[in-house]
């Protein structure tokens, strides 16, 4: 019986796999995990060539938990990923191990693989991924595809402007007939994590102390000892059930308003500790980050400025439209990346802008993300030659977007054709990818 190829986009905030031809991931879970450092006098006494170990230089491999509700508060969590880059292919390695072992359940050796990468993604890691997939799991076949085309294809289009608002990232990306135009390419540190930051703060102004809660049920973190980052993810992670909940993009950039101003409707949430958050024009500003960011730039992580100025693995990250960072509201980076394509692409692209990612589900960025972009091409209140169409699925099918496209592609009669098998590998080497994956 023909196996089904494995689709999977390991992203920086979650993994997803899955087969191919079906509608949602077997396996979807939070690509960030933790470790516990090792204890050196603990490890000396539980294991006595340890020293030896030591003095011969060998490094401890890190075990990554991905249950993090359940685990020690006393663990480093981290993502694979860092600005949608991998950092850590052993973390991506046992990402497979996990999803495999708990939901795949495959012969990864008899199996073909479609590997979801970032449209920004460098030579030099993608030919790494191969190099992991064909000589750790022994794939017999595998291709990459970029997700902004994905994304096109889950809804329908082969053409389109693709506006994929991720956790840690967003990307506009210009995709025509298939192919990602990458003259137009933006990124940016926009996300939802950003917004998660950003409310988290607002919060933290009112006097509200969010606990580190995770787990089902919620199992709070407050033991001494608890890492810097896992506070951070676990606070976040509340946040972000409240941001789901109760915040909205406002139809219209808000100026400063007095946090007791009553003429702002107010929606309450309760945290897991049991405390009630009235929220009025805080979850309506923090939305908004996405549309008007120069008040978030702040809360950017710190080193996070340094490693946009560096380069990634040897190789430069672009200049900004071309795969280099933005700092542009997410209207204007749109705006930009369809100015840099050619002129008889435009239209075309003004008339199919593609939403997607899980950053894009707040209720309310279509319509402001469509009066915003026409306002960004045309000037406020100017009607232009080409209105701007904006395209998006439900918000559960918005987060798995490229994972859907990829499904797509892996289930297509001719998906054999394109792909790079085990012998093309072992002929031509991991540089294959760059020719037949284009």
């Amino acid at each position: 019986m023909e196996m089904n190829a494995v689709v999977a986009e390991i992203g920086g905030f979650a993994a997803r796999l899955g087969f191919a031809g079906e509608d949602y991931p077997r396996s979807y879970f939070p690509s960030c995990a933790g470790f516990i450092p090792p204890d050196d006098s603990t490890t000396r006494a539980t294991n006595p060539s340890s020293s030896k170990q030591n003095n011969s230089k060998q490094i401890q491999r890190k075990e990554y938990k991905f249950d993090l509700g359940h685990n020690d508060s006393r663990m480093n969590v981290h993502s694979p990923l860092s600005g949608g880059l991998v950092k850590d292919w052993d973390m991506v390695e046992q990402i497979w191990q996990h999803a495999n072992k708990t939901a795949l359940t495959v012969d990864l050796a008899q199996t073909p693989l479609l590997l979801i990468e970032r449209a920004f993604n460098t030579s030099k890691l993608r030919q790494e991924y191969a190099e992991l997939m064909f000589e750790r799991f022994q794939t017999p076949a595998l291709f990459l595809a970029k997700d902004s085309v994905l994304s096109c294809f889950a809804c329908g289009k082969t053409s389109g402007l693709v506006v994929d608002i991720g956790a840690e990232t967003t990307t506009v990306a210009p995709v025509q007939d298939g192919w990602l135009e990458a003259k137009g390419l933006m990124r940016s540190r926009l996300g939802g994590r950003m917004v998660d930051r950003y409310l988290r703060a607002f919060l933290e102004r009112d006097g509200v102390t969010v606990d580190p809660f995770l787990g089902q049920p919620p199992v709070a973190g407050t033991g001494e000892g608890m890492s810097a980052s896992y506070r951070d993810f676990a606070t976040l992670e509340v946040v972000r059930g409240l941001k789901e909940s109760v915040c909205r993009m406002p139809e219209a950039s808000l100026a400063p308003k007095d946090p007791k101003d009553s003429s702002v409707p107010k929606a309450n949430y309760e945290l897991p500790d049991g405390t009630v958050v009235s929220a009025g024009w805080e979850r309506f500003q923090a939305a908004d980050i996405l549309m008007d960011p120069e008040p978030a730039w702040e809360l950017m992580p710190e080193g996070r400025e340094e490693e946009d100025s560096m380069q990634v693995d040897g190789e430069e990250g672009g200049k900004e439209g071309e795969g280099g960072w933005s700092r542009e509201s997410l209207p204007r980076m749109a705006a930009t990346a369809i100015r840099r394509c050619e002129k008889e692409q435009q239209s075309p692209l003004l008339s199919s802008v593609v939403l997607a990612g899980g950053g894009a589900c707040l209720e309310g960025t279509m319509e402001r993300l469509k009066v915003e972009l026409e306002n960004a091409m045309y000037g406020p209140g100017q009607a232009g030659s080409t209105r701007v169409k904006v395209l998006q699925a439900g918000p559960q099918e918005r987060k798995i977007c490229a994972w859907l496209g990829g499904s797509i592609v892996g289930s297509l009669g001719t998906f054999h054709e394109m792909w790079v098998s085990k012998a093309e590998y072992a002929e031509k080497g991991a540089r294959v990818v760059d020719t037949k994956c284009p």
